[in-house]
């Protein structure tokens, strides 16, 4: 069965590339399950070949795209690199670009690519909502001055030198056609989730720049979601009218109404009857994964994008134990294990060098927008960290940080170009800088900051070189409850005295699970309720006793 699939982007710019009218030919019933080898082997089955079955071809494609992952993370690791980086390479590499035999084979037909996209999609959807369900947004009014200024300076300013440039290149073009000024924000943009994960495979994630990094991405995130949604809302006025507009906005409003002030406070509702130290309630669990799976949809009827309807329903989530953890330890492994790594070398696979060498005047203005926007945001990031009294290392570290590009970035361009928002060319242009970005960033960032430097002293800090009488300062970290015993076993064993005193600080560490933001609670011996969230109250309670 055919079917035409035309095109609706039909800007003059891109008419040769992008109007184009595909014809996908679909076979119907689809073959799913093989029926064995011994079944295809025998002569009535002639004709039948395995990866004629979606199932077996995507199994196929899984473990190829698997092995050659792991082996190119072998080599990249040493320098540092991130695994985003392999599995994109390895796409490229499974793509028509350097071995177009092998891309032949792994995608017999469109049915193929079809499999193989919708499973990426699905760990791409689970990834946003995972990563919603993480942030705090309540961060983003106790944030300071100084991640405020940075979170929102490095979007607009970049935003605007984009807007300027391909203005410059063509006066009379109207910014809010042909999806400019959408496409600039994406370009200036501040992405949390890929800042989240470069701060925490750096491992500085608590580091007092990894905090200002992560709430300065929160806040510049916030601002490219809504400068997004503006730019979204103007060009639908300038193609359906005023009165449209004003429909969108209003159904969108009901819709942030319904999830803000209905299924929030019914998810809280459920968090704070659940007992200390227990699971969520598996019919509560299951609600708010169906919702999660419905609010695309949903949101497509109060016309709004499906992306930010799940991101819009994801922020509502409350972070943290029971349920946002629950959702994260259950979803998590195989969204980031199997789902996603599919995704992101699909992305890869859609890279075809031959296209960058035939670029349209479009492609050229918005890779010269793009590249703008990149070097504008690194240096704003930099004059705002110098201007703060921050060394010279650490601001170039913050500024690496904040252009950091990732996996959200190459879905966003992924999902355009198979819109045909944006061309071939483009896209590979795109691609080439996210993966550059993705690979310089953790390097530059792991050889300007350590974080481990501003506790280095010239004095010898051991017991042999301390002043006679001078106290013992002594740190006990409390992992399970059994730490609690050997460090009053140890208190008593060492007999303190007035004259030989010991000063003990313990700290309880706790892995806060579905919580992107890492926090620090002070217990105050002067105030003696305690949190009924607490969980270190036994551990409180034990040295109290001792």
């Amino acid at each position: 069965m055919a079917i035409s699939n035309p095109s609706s982007y039909t800007n003059g710019s891109e008419t040769g590339q992008m109007g184009r009218i595909p014809e996908i030919c679909l076979s119907f019933p689809s073959k799913i399950n093989s029926p064995g080898l011994p079944a295809l082997l025998l002569e009535k089955n002639r004709h039948a070949k395995l990866m004629d079955y979606s199932l077996p071809r995507l199994q196929f494609q899984r473990v190829v795209g698997f092995v050659l992952t792991q082996m190119i993370h072998i080599l990249l690791k040493i320098m540092g690199l991130p695994m985003f980086v392999s599995e994109m390479l390895a796409g490229i590499i499974l793509g028509p670009t350097v071995f177009p035999d092998l891309y032949s084979l792994i995608n017999t037909s469109d049915e193929s690519e079809a499999a193989l996209g919708a499973a990426g999609g699905f760990g791409f959807v689970y990834f946003l909502f995972l990563s919603t369900v993480k942030m705090d947004v309540s961060l983003t009014f106790k944030s300071g001055k100084k991640a405020v200024y940075i979170g929102v300076l490095t979007v607009v300013v970049p935003l605007i030198s984009c807007l300027i440039t391909i203005k410059m290149r063509h006066p009379g073009i109207n910014l809010f056609t042909n999806r400019i000024f959408f496409l600039s924000t994406s370009y200036a943009g501040t992405s949390f989730q890929v800042i989240h994960c470069l701060l925490s495979e750096l491992r500085i994630l608590n580091s007092e720049l990894g905090r200002l990094g992560l709430l300065s991405a929160l806040i510049g995130d916030m601002v490219t979601l809504l400068l997004t949604m503006f730019s979204t809302w103007v060009n639908s006025g300038i193609q359906r009218g005023a009165l449209a507009v004003l429909i969108d906005i209003g159904m969108a409003s009901i819709f942030m109404f319904i999830v803000l002030f209905v299924l929030r406070p019914v998810m809280k509702w459920v968090v704070n009857h659940t007992p200390e130290a227990s699971q969520i309630n598996d019919i509560c669990f299951y609600f708010v994964v169906l919702a999660f799976m419905l609010s695309p949809r949903v949101g497509e009827y109060f016309h709004i994008n499906p992306k930010y309807g799940l991101i819009i329903f994801g922020l509502a989530v409350p972070d943290g134990p029971p349920l946002g953890s629950a959702l994260v330890e259950k979803l998590d492994p195989i969204t980031s294990g199997l789902f996603l790594p599919i995704f992101t070398t699909t992305c890869g696979m859609r890279f075809n060098l031959a296209a960058i060498k035939r670029p349209n005047m479009y492609a050229k203005d918005h890779a010269l927008g793009a590249t703008v926007a990149l070097v504008i945001k690194f240096g704003v990031s930099l004059v705002l960290a110098v201007s703060c009294k921050m060394p010279l290392r650490d601001s170039l570290a913050l500024a690496l940080i904040m252009i950091s590009k990732g996996i959200v970035e190459i879905g966003s361009y992924s999902i355009m170009y198979d819109k045909q928002v944006i061309s071939d060319a483009l896209f590979c242009y795109l691609t080439i800088m996210i993966v550059s970005v993705a690979s310089i960033v953790p390097i530059l960032v792991k050889r300007l900051y350590d974080p481990s430097r501003k506790y280095l002293c010239s004095q010898k800090r051991t017991i042999l070189n301390s002043k006679l009488n001078q106290e013992l300062r002594m740190l006990g970290c409390v992992h399970v409850p059994g730490h609690v015993n050997s460090i009053v076993n140890l208190m008593h064993a060492l007999c303190p005295t007035k004259e030989s005193s010991i000063s003990l600080d313990v700290l309880h560490l706790v892995k806060l699970s579905g919580r992107a933001t890492p926090l620090f609670i002070a217990h105050h011996k002067q105030i003696k309720t305690i949190s009924e969230k607490s969980y270190s109250e036994n551990v409180i309670i034990a040295f109290n006793e001792f």
